[in-house]
């Protein structure tokens, strides 16, 4: 069975985040709010980690997931993700340039050398769902031990911070020497990947086809040169709440994945 983008269901007590598309998916398509599992329709969601383990089963099926965008034209709300079945999207799509262009975004050359290897925490959710730690620190010291494995190279690393925490310590500044960056599900990973550094991004994510997962590759990173058409399509996987309320996301989700 296909998923339904034209009539979604939610389940009661939605998330804060969640409760703030609603008003702009709701003048797109049918919105029904439940509080039964039933895998034959299509969740409207925010992370698994959510909700209970009963509702973790629509993660299994059908699902539409909403988060904030890849990369923002803008403030940081401006844009936000619908994914089909993943919470980032994996799969790079034949898309134009018109929307990545809009953004400014610059691709620098992959840097070849570097000296240092940065770990970027990620949210403290994905490190407690995927790897059931509890705290990023736990992440940060399981991902060095490993690194030491494979490498002697200097390792640093940075804390997850709000957006308003760290806007005067921007990620860029540690990027200039830097062999490669460590996260995961981060979108730091976009800025580090367009910025010449490669990534090992640990968990499933939109980078999966521009990255590696596996650290005991740490010295022969992955720097493809599919860069600009990797991001023309995640660019047509963000939108604007005029393009939600328009039906324009609807559509484009219906063109991906129907």
């Amino acid at each position: 069975m296909s998923p339904n983008f034209d009539h979604l269901y939610y389940f009661n007590n939605p998330h804060n985040v969640l409760r703030n598309m609603m008003p702009s998916m709701e003048k797109a398509c049918t919105l029904t709010e439940t509080s039964e599992v039933n895998l034959d329709h299509t969740y409207f969601v925010v992370g698994p980690w959510k909700y209970n383990e009963e509702r973790q089963a629509v993660f299994n099926s059908h699902y539409l997931h909403v988060d904030n965008g890849y990369f923002f034209k803008t403030k940081a709300a401006s844009m936000f993700r619908l994914t089909y079945r993943g919470l980032q999207e994996s799969k790079i799509f034949d898309c134009d340039n018109k929307r990545l262009d809009t953004c400014n975004f610059k691709i620098k050359k992959w840097n070849n050398n570097g000296d240092y290897i940065l770990i970027v925490a990620p949210d403290s959710w994905p490190p407690r769902y995927y790897d059931g730690l509890k705290t990023d620190i736990e992440w940060i010291v399981n991902v060095k031990h490993e690194l030491r494995k494979f490498t002697d190279r200097k390792i640093f690393y940075r804390l997850k911070e709000s957006r308003k925490d760290r806007g005067d310590d921007k990620l860029d500044r540690y990027l200039d020497n830097a062999w490669a960056v460590v996260t995961s599900q981060s979108l730091a990973s976009i800025e580090s990947i367009c910025s010449g550094v490669p990534v090992f991004n640990l968990a499933p994510s939109c980078c999966d086809n521009v990255a590696l997962q596996d650290l005991s590759k740490i010295e022969h990173p992955y720097r493809p040169d599919n860069r600009q058409e990797w991001l023309a399509s995640l660019s047509y996987g963000q939108f604007s709440r005029d393009e939600i309320s328009s039906g324009f996301a609807r559509e484009i989700l219906k063109d991906r994945y129907l």
